[in-house]
């Protein structure tokens, strides 16, 4: 039984059981179900008005949420119509499957939440037989609504800290072991990432005290950061009542 809104389960069809070996002997078997959407349109063409009439069908296959040590997939068949007068073919949108992935949103929201419980990508994927590239695309996803915003001109960009820092951090890294650097800014208190900028100038700095505002940034007591002079400079030439703590190596 999967559940599922708007899923009839097809009963004439017996549930088939796939045994499958896995080294960590958390998914043992794969069991799916069969069945159809539950169809309330009409057989009207919403272009013409004309008659539809059935075209054919076809099965898509979507990873459900496991039962125990068993992974479950849901087939489901959906009916394609073509209307008789302008020729456009039609297929029902499957109102459980997640965006741009081959799951339920169901298996898709208890992703997320075992996410937030800082588990691996190969411990989730252990848990949900889904894949670890799909679940790194899902949290992603999930970090970009969470952290991000949309501006003006509809790009993405950080959200301003809800929060005020007394103590925060920056520090520049390496990305993938190229000669390509990025900056972070953190608050030292909670560990909360502050600000992102794939950069290690201090136009980082510029845009990061901008986001945040001269509010914000007024009650920041302390810096820490290494001996770029490109940090110190930017923070404090615009807000000189901010300690600078250099690290001790």
């Amino acid at each position: 039984p999967s559940s599922l809104q708007g899923f009839k389960q097809d009963l004439t069809k017996d549930v088939v059981v796939i045994p499958k070996v896995a080294d960590n002997a958390i998914v043992s078997s794969i069991t799916r179900v069969y069945g159809n959407i539950i169809d309330t349109d009409t057989d009207v063409c919403p272009h013409c008005g004309a008659k539809l009439y059935s075209n054919g069908s076809y099965d898509t296959v979507l990873k459900h949420l496991p039962l125990g040590q068993t992974s479950l997939s849901v087939v489901v068949t959906r009916k394609r119509k073509r209307c008789t007068c302008c020729g456009k073919s039609f297929v029902k949108e499957i109102p459980f499957k997640a965006e741009k992935h081959n799951i339920t949103e169901t298996l898709k929201k208890y992703i997320e939440k075992l996410l937030t419980m800082a588990m691996t990508l190969k411990a989730i994927s252990d848990i949900t037989g889904v894949d670890e590239h799909i679940i790194k695309a899902i949290d992603n996803n999930r970090l970009e609504d969470e952290q991000t915003e949309l501006d003006e001109n509809g790009n993405r960009r950080l959200k301003k800290p809800t929060e005020y820092a007394k103590y925060i951090a920056v520090d520049e890294f390496k990305l993938n072991n190229e000669y390509r650097y990025a900056t972070v800014i953190i608050d030292l208190e909670t560990g909360y990432i502050l600000y992102f900028g794939r950069s290690k100038k201090k136009v980082v700095i510029e845009e990061f005290m901008k986001l945040v505002g001269d509010d914000w940034m007024n009650h920041v007591e302390v810096l820490a950061c290494d001996m770029n002079a490109d940090f110190c400079e930017a923070f404090q030439a615009k807000y000189p009542h901010i300690d600078v703590v250099y690290d001790r190596f």
